[in-house]
């Protein structure tokens, strides 16, 4: 059976933290928050997938390649772009071995599974408005808070009347030597 996929690292306690103490200073926002368990940074967009087995193998081979690592935040915006907002993000510079584990999966995946190829951009999205009200929302440099990353995800996205939730299909820990380049 087909399903509607995405590639990602969840977001760990330290960015569920800050991202819900962003949410208690603004909830007056008329926004749908994102819950802490959908929160993630997307290494590789949705598509539809009939061999979920398939995926699920090779990225527990990613995984066994790479051994944690941590990203930081320094920014939350609306986005993605300032002409068409939908989104409040946590953003900031990927670090060397995000972008190689990036560049692998784009490798592993996009060109068989999906026939993707982008530019990473990392965020966090924890909430999704109108571009009316997001323009609303002011930019913020933050002070820079940071994750740990410790595993990679297989999500399905389900859509619902409240909008998309996440289903982990299958998880793996970064659990080897991160090589520089993928194999």
């Amino acid at each position: 059976m087909s399903k509607r996929v995405f590639i990602a690292i969840p977001a760990g306690d330290e960015v569920q933290k800050v991202l819900g103490d962003y949410r208690r200073m603004h909830r007056d926002l008329s926004v749908r928050w994102l819950r802490p368990d959908d929160l993630h940074v997307t290494l590789l967009a949705p598509w539809i997938c009939d061999d979920i087995e398939k995926v699920c193998s090779l990225l527990g081979d990613v995984a066994e390649e790479f051994s944690p690592f941590e990203i930081c935040f320094d920014r939350i915006a609306p986005g993605p772009e300032r002409r068409r907002l939908r989104l409040i993000w946590a953003s900031g510079t990927a670090p060397e071995e995000l972008e190689t584990l990036y560049r692998c999966i784009q490798d592993r995946f996009a060109a068989a599974e999906t026939g993707q190829r982008r530019s990473l951009r990392m965020h966090v999205t924890f909430a999704r408005g109108k571009d009316a009200v997001l323009r609303m929302v002011i930019p913020e440099r933050y002070p820079p808070f940071a994750d740990l990353c410790r595993r990679v995800c297989l999500y399905e996205s389900c859509q619902h009347s409240s909008g998309a939730r996440y289903r982990k299909l299958c998880c793996y820990e970064f659990c080897g030597e991160r090589q520089q380049q993928c194999r």
